[in-house]
């Protein structure tokens, strides 16, 4: 079992070696991004530990996550980062993101990172976010807070404000700056059915990007798109 401590009030659950991975997971999961997460930790690299921590608040014996705003999250990354810094032994830190943890790692924009791999970045994320998780069947309001139900049997309590603030934020302005900033890897989900308008043109030809396809990937990069995943990210963190 990997050690388990609270960090400011968060869980993070860690496995220290001189190379870092520091994973940031996406709208309204745990930590361990649904098991793609901890599949990509099972088989990173010798050399290789990892920090998993969680941007939401977890209430397990109501099976309920309520999520916190942008400020919120890069607060809590940036406290992540920095004790992850300060472990003895650790020589370098890379940043592994997924979804709308992209757009927290774009908002935060960490500096000295050995490798900044992006998973399915939303390119926007204003009234589409609104409606696709309002429109949810089961999702209902209760007063400003709406809850609702995911695919992994928990209700996901979000803030009305939260998806205010949403449509103030250009994700694409942020992840083109984040590039200008420090040189990343995007890995696109060929078959994303959470984001299959998202727009990665600009940056398949933006030389501060590696960009990867993986044809036929879902979201969460499922099935047979996952060892391709693996591979991939594992060349990523090994690249300087």
């Amino acid at each position: 079992m990997t050690p388990l401590q609270q960090l400011d009030g968060t869980v993070i659950e860690y496995k220290l070696a001189p190379n870092m991975v520091v994973f940031s997971h996406g709208f309204g999961v745990r930590r361990d991004g649904r098991g793609m997460f901890a599949e990509i930790c099972r088989n990173l690299p010798d050399g290789y530990g990892y920090v998993l921590f969680d941007y939401n608040e977890i209430d397990d014996e109501n099976h309920t996550v309520r999520l916190g705003d942008f400020s919120e999250q890069t607060k809590r990354l940036n406290t992540i980062l920095a004790w992850t810094f300060e472990q003895a032994g650790v020589q370098s830190i890379s940043l592994v993101a997924h979804s709308m943890g992209c757009i927290v790692a774009a908002l935060t924009q960490p500096a000295d990172l050995r490798a900044v791999i992006l998973l399915a970045p939303p390119t926007s994320i204003g009234e589409r976010t609104r409606r696709h998780f309002t429109t949810k069947k089961g999702a209902e309001k209760q007063d400003d807070m709406w809850l609702v139900p995911r695919s992994d049997g928990t209700i996901s309590i979000i803030p009305e404000s939260l998806f205010d603030q949403y449509e103030q934020v250009d994700a694409m302005a942020a992840l083109k700056t984040f590039a200008a900033r420090h040189p990343y890897t995007l890995i696109a989900a060929g078959a994303d059915e959470v984001l299959p308008d998202a727009d990665y043109g600009s940056f398949a030809a933006n030389e501060n990007v590696q960009f990867v396809n993986i044809a036929d990937a879902t979201h969460d990069f499922e099935g047979d798109a996952r060892p391709q995943l693996i591979e991939v990210v594992n060349t990523a963190l090994h690249k300087k």
